[in-house]
């Protein structure tokens, strides 16, 4: 592994002006000896390979039908994009009176001159927003810090916009290759990626379509042979006036190295750069904290290639992939495959799994401000006894715990002989007796699948008490219920009944807690109790549904509430979960309890819910 920084890095890459040495090597003169002789090789000289990096790019803003925003000048294959090399040193793109509806582009063709090279992005300034104070509008919907000009707030603007970043070869349509982003990727999302750096894939245009491949040589700067990397932006219609007022900044920097001798590129976005199969662990154990942000961590040149380790994050690092091939890190007999123990944390890329054990990730008790993105989380379990979990977060108080555009699937528990209740849980904020509270939580755009269990498994559970939380734009889908699950026939344990839900609530109580745009679906529960879309076990009164889409037998059951566990359902707050789609242009139906409940596509609702008006197609 290596250990350097952006400044170390940025002295390393060759610039446009890279020197020509010449060293001549003349003939050997004769001695005095008796026998003597002289051969000549003659006109030897060395010169310096040359790696200038040349980026050319365009803009564009598209403004209610009209372009007020494209760069022009320099001619290439793209039809005209400005160009960075030095002079000027960098490009500028500038927005003003956005509104929903709006939409752009900005497009980077790197050119590597002379020789191929390893090809970065990453942004060294990272994305700043300001909420520059709020209009009436504004504050009518948007409850976080105004201030002035660069004020208290950063605004809402970077997760309000939506963006796809891909890899394009020409500009015949079509002829790009996506770069898989979620939906719902925000330009927020973006940057926190780009903070750590990110290794392109240099393909050309017939290479070698598998791993990541360096940057070929241009013959000079004009012609184009890598592809170019588009970002498309749009601020969807729905997004209303809490983005009044507010802007931001960014920056996106490209960097080059030489492929030849240099199989592992170092990130130059990074403190730490790990090789592919080395210890992650030694690096977070050797890293000082005082000198070290990120540690970058390659998957693997040409794959993911897999570390059998517990990895423990002690410190508030950053640990992050290197390019699109995760790192996978496989828990070897430990549980959880990555523990995070510390405030700051933020895990970034990985492939997770860890075969017949508990947990995949686990946020330990009581530390704050700790993100979880873009990691796969899977095959998990199954152990026979408590809860096998793909992500958790422990007990006690925690704030400010993001847990984004995560893939968690093939989780599996089963009941043993000496079983006590094993459940499998996809995300799970977990009380165990100690519920605590949670505050500035964010759980969006995960996809949860495939997750099975003798008795019951769950999609997302809340546990603690929640104080400002949003559980949005994940989808769920695939969780089954049944004796059917269990590999072993013969252990002899049947609970009576089953259950599998979504989501279930059991918060003791529940304040400014938002779920939203999550689809829930093919939930099966094979015995005595219906599937559940959502379940709230515990306080439903601070929560607020809008524009989920629950296709399952009970769409939302709110009995079992907090005041007297379900004994009199009258008691249970009642709970707002207006415009959302139940499966049925005719809304959910009602029914007394979950037995109650009809299978046959129309989700019901059970216990006090305000569901009028409800949407009477699916959500775009």
């Amino acid at each position: 592994m290596t250990d350097r920084n952006i400044e170390l890095s940025r002295r390393k890459i060759l610039g446009a002006a890279g020197a020509i040495g010449i060293a001549g090597a003349g003939a050997g003169m004769g001695t005095s000896a008796l026998f003597s002789d002289e051969e000549s090789f003659t006109n030897n000289s060395i010169e310096a390979g040359t790696l200038d990096l040349i980026v050319d790019y365009e803009t564009s803003v598209d403004q209610d039908g009209v372009d007020t925003g494209s760069t022009t000048g320099g001619s290439n294959a793209f039809g005209g994009p400005a160009q960075i090399d030095g002079n000027p040193a960098s490009g500028e793109y500038v927005i003003k009176d956005l509104k929903p509806g709006d939409s752009g582009e900005l497009l980077f063709c790197p050119k590597i001159v002379d020789n191929p090279g390893w090809l970065w992005v990453g942004s060294v300034e990272g994305l700043t927003g300001f909420e520059n104070g709020q209009t009436e509008p504004e504050e009518d919907v948007d409850g976080s810090a105004g201030g002035s000009n660069n004020g208290e707030g950063q605004g809402e603007l970077a997760e309000a916009i939506e963006v796809d970043v891909s890899y394009i070869n020409s500009p015949t349509p079509g002829d790009e290759r996506e770069l898989n982003n979620p939906d719902g990727y925000t330009l927020a999302d973006l940057f926190k990626e780009l903070e750590s750096g990110f290794l392109l894939d240099g393909e050309p245009y017939s290479g070698d379509p598998s791993g990541t491949q360096a940057y070929p040589s241009s013959p000079n700067d004009t012609t184009q042979t890598g592809p170019c990397l588009r970002i498309q932006w749009e601020v969807p219609t729905g997004v209303g006036n809490e983005i009044q007022s507010d802007s931001l900044e960014f920056d996106i920097t490209f960097a080059a190295f030489q492929e030849r001798n240099n199989p592992v590129p170092e990130n130059p976005f990074a403190d730490v750069t790990v090789g592919p199969g080395e210890s992650i662990q030694t690096a977070i154990d050797d890293a000082d904290p005082a000198n070290v942000d990120i540690i970058s961590v390659h998957g693997g040149v040409g794959g993911g290639v897999s570390v059998a380790e517990q990895v423990v994050v002690d410190d508030s690092f950053t640990i992050a992939r290197a390019g699109a091939a995760r790192p996978v890190i496989d828990g070897d007999g430990s549980s959880p495959a990555i523990s995070i123990e510390a405030d700051g944390v933020t895990v970034d890329g990985f492939d997770v799994t860890n075969p017949d054990e508990l947990l995949g990730i686990k946020v330990e008790v009581g530390y704050d401000d700790v993100t979880i993105c873009n990691n796969r989380v899977h095959d998990i379990g199954p152990t026979g006894t408590l809860g096998v979990t793909g992500i958790i977060v422990g007990n006690g108080d925690h704030d400010g715990i993001s847990i984004q555009n995560n893939i968690i699937e093939n989780l599996d528990q089963e009941t043993t002989s000496s079983s006590r209740f094993p459940t499998v849980n996809g995300i799970l904020f977990d009380a165990d007796n100690n519920p605590g509270s949670i505050s500035n939580i964010a759980v969006n755009n995960n996809v949860i699948r495939d997750v099975e269990s003798d008795i019951a498994p769950l999609g997302i559970v809340v546990q603690q008490e929640t104080d400002g939380a949003e559980i949005n734009n994940n989808e769920i889908r695939n969780l089954v219920a049944a004796d059917s699950t269990d590999s072993d026939q013969t252990d002899g344990v049947d609970f009576g009944f089953t259950f599998a839900q979504g989501i279930n609530i059991a918060s003791p109580s529940t304040a400014d807690t938002a779920i939203n745009g999550n689809l829930i679906e093919n939930i099966t529960s094979a015995e005595a109790i219906l599937p559940e879309a959502v379940k709230i076990d515990g306080d439903g009164g601070g929560l607020t549904f809008r524009q989920n889409q629950f296709l399952v037998a009970v769409g939302l059951n709110n009995r079992n509430g907090t005041d007297d566990g379900g004994r009199n359902p009258s008691n249970d707050p009642l709970v707002d979960a207006k415009n959302n789609w139940w499966g049925s242009s005719n809304g959910p139906e009602e029914a007394d309890f979950n037995q109650d409940a009809d299978d046959d596509g129309r989700a019901d609702v059970v216990g006090k819910v305000t569901t009028n008006p409800f949407l009477t197609s699916p959500p775009q």
